[in-house]
């Protein structure tokens, strides 16, 4: 293969890149607003705990008692 068309090929590829970009921008949208990442608000007025949290304190409260 010559230079040439190697030259050719590489700027082709460039320009698909360059175009593929261009097409991806037109239909992304960015934001900061992480919300939608959130889970929703609790309502209920109680507080929430992690599941893991009883049984790691059961377990080490039981490891000391034998």
């Amino acid at each position: 293969m010559t230079s040439r068309r190697r030259l050719a090929l590489a700027l082709a590829w460039l320009a698909l890149l360059v175009l593929a970009g261009w097409a991806v921008s037109q239909r992304l949208e960015l934001s900061g607003d992480l919300r939608k990442f959130m889970p929703a608000h609790d309502t209920s007025g109680r507080a929430e705990k992690p599941d893991a949290a009883p049984a790691a304190h059961e377990t080490s409260a039981a490891a000391f008692r034998s």
